[in-house]
């Protein structure tokens, strides 16, 4: 079956999530998503969904290569977990400030660059955040239209999709 380019756009896309959320539970302790999960003590929760996008990645790869009618449910499961880890960082990062400050400046020095104190202000506003969250949000949903847009993809000959 020749692969529109659209699965590959989507197979890229799946595999950098993979790839991303494999290194997060790899280096936990020196990721800053865990810090900000930690600092809001639900280190549990962070892992049960740093693991399940991980394994919904991974299978979602394995249905973009191989398609089967399940593979469209299991990757709007994967964005929907992809989805609510952003939202949830996102808000944990508005309630937590400070954290997010120090953060900042860590990343400056690990970089060497000088601190800009209008940048630094206007990167950690909660302004700012919202609108990280607000565009992987939009990310997500761009990837969610275009696996649905896919749907024939996925489904076999006089099988109908959900069923």
């Amino acid at each position: 079956m020749k692969r529109p380019i659209s699965i590959w756009l989507l197979l890229v896309l799946f595999i950098a999530s993979f790839a991303r959320g494999a290194t997060i539970l790899m280096q936990q302790s020196e990721s800053e998503v865990f810090q900000l999960f930690a600092a809001a003590s639900i280190e549990v929760v962070f892992f049960v969904l740093v693991s399940a996008s991980v394994l919904l990645d991974a299978a979602t790869v394995r249905y973009l290569w191989r398609p089967e009618p399940t593979g469209l449910r299991v990757g709007l499961a994967s964005l929907a977990v992809g989805a609510a880890f952003a939202l949830l960082a996102g808000l944990i990062a508005m309630a937590h400030p400070d954290l997010i400050r120090v953060l900042v400046i860590a990343a400056y020095e690990e970089s060497g660059r000088p601190l800009d104190p209008r940048a630094f202000e206007l990167a950690t506003s909660n302004a700012a955040i919202a609108a990280r969250t607000g565009v992987t949000l939009a990310k997500v949903a761009l990837t969610a239209w275009l696996l649905v847009w896919n749907r024939p993809y996925f489904v076999k000959r006089g099988q109908a999709p959900f069923s």
